[in-house]
């Protein structure tokens, strides 16, 4: 994706105001990440027991964290059922009641309350409420502490529904290149595979997914980014941390408005397929599921990936 001139200076005007007060200094010696997690009012939802029942496995996941140096911070109109909350994970109370999606608005209250509340240098990872993080995350961000922030652009996608697991990532160039050689035969298969199943009714060739469509796992997910920030400063002086759509990420990374650390293994778990991810209720979920079935992982591959996350 190449940002139009109209979301260059968007992301700019975000960017560069945190950027210039908040990298300029070195990571202390013992920062924190803290997990901002918007949850969809209960007014709002479909089906509020399955909304806390994926929050749950998203706060399951967190406690299973090989590092203890995190908090998350849930924001609702409505406290959840089944969650516990301790001085791990805070409940902060959302009082508008807003007609278009309030994401945005509890990230900046969620944000606000970080910068108030706590002091020193923390990551602000961006997280929703359904998503699932590997439990080496926060000790890696500890262990690298950048001085910008992460990115996330290698994870999976997760069809609960058909249980499909598929890698969200772009792979390398001499990757492609490999099965570029490959096409014309794979061309082949495709017309072998229609003439079967035009016999059968079935398919009879199962023929590989072109690696040139796979995506990365930021352009999916908006779980995807931890911004650096110094809580406790002067509110007029410290600036907000950027926000505007996570597909705009790692196109600004590219162009140098910012330089944040691409996490380098498969960090996070996109879940869909439940029902109350965001894109479900707005109906854009279809081509995330096609994705899920084109690039699926083998049964005993996803089956190991599963348990790595704590979902088996």
């Amino acid at each position: 994706m190449v940002l139009t001139e109209e979301q260059r200076k968007t992301c700019r005007s975000k960017i560069e105001p945190w950027r210039d007060v908040m990298t300029r200094d070195p990571v202390d010696e013992a920062p924190e990440v803290i997990f901002s997690i918007p949850l969809i009012s209960k007014e709002k939802a479909n089906n509020w027991s399955k909304v806390c029942s994926n929050l749950t496995k998203t706060v399951e996941s967190l406690r299973r964290q090989t590092s203890p140096n995190w908090k998350a911070v849930i924001c609702c109109q409505s406290k959840p059922d089944g969650i516990e909350f301790d001085d791990k994970v805070t409940f902060l109370p959302f009082t508008r009641m807003l007609e278009r999606t309030d994401k945005a608005p509890k990230r900046k209250a969620i944000f606000e309350f970080c910068r108030d509340s706590f002091s020193g240098d923390k990551y602000l990872f961006y997280l929703d409420a359904d998503d699932l993080a590997h439990p080496t995350l926060v000790e890696y961000i500890l262990d690298t502490r950048d001085p910008s922030g992460y990115l996330v652009d290698r994870g999976f996608l997760y069809d609960t529904v058909a249980g499909k697991l598929a890698p969200l990532y772009r792979p390398t160039p001499d990757v492609l290149q490999k099965q570029k050689k490959k096409i014309r035969w794979t061309r082949q298969l495709i017309r072998l595979r229609n003439i079967g199943r035009r016999l059968t009714g079935r398919e009879a060739i199962e023929y590989p997914a072109r690696l040139a469509r796979m995506r990365s796992f930021d352009s999916k997910c908006g779980s995807c980014v931890a911004w650096r920030y110094r809580c406790g400063g002067n509110r007029e002086n410290s600036p907000d941390v950027p926000e505007f759509s996570h597909s705009f990420v790692r196109p600004a990374s590219e162009e140098g408005l910012v330089n944040l650390h691409k996490i380098s293994f498969e960090a996070m778990i996109y879940v869909v397929g439940h029902g109350e991810n965001l894109e479900e209720l707005v109906g854009g979920v279809q081509r995330k599921l096609e994705y899920a079935d084109e690039f699926g992982l083998p049964e005993r591959e996803a089956k190991k990936v599963l348990h790595t996350f704590g979902l088996l």
